[in-house]
């Protein structure tokens, strides 16, 4: 239990420090193409069975879904 522990919280780290990335990049207007490169490290860092499926919020949906729309809103940019 104590690993499982560990690694959870090494994963949290992990997505709070994507987030800030993003955050960043969004709000600072600096490097808007590599708003990219962080949405694939939080890609590689949630629930894969969620792509696509909408309705199932313990496997990512809803991020994923947010994902999709920040990748739409890019591309038109």
């Amino acid at each position: 239990m104590k690993y499982i522990t560990e690694e959870r919280k090494k994963w949290r780290d992990t997505i709070r420090l994507i987030s800030e990335k993003i955050q960043a990049c969004e709000f600072s207007g600096q490097d808007e193409k590599n708003i990219e490169k962080y949405l694939v490290e939080l890609e590689l860092n949630i629930n894969s069975c969620g792509w696509g499926n909408k309705k199932d919020i313990k496997e990512d949906a809803y991020i994923w879904d947010e994902i999709n729309q920040v990748k739409k809103v890019d591309n038109e940019g």
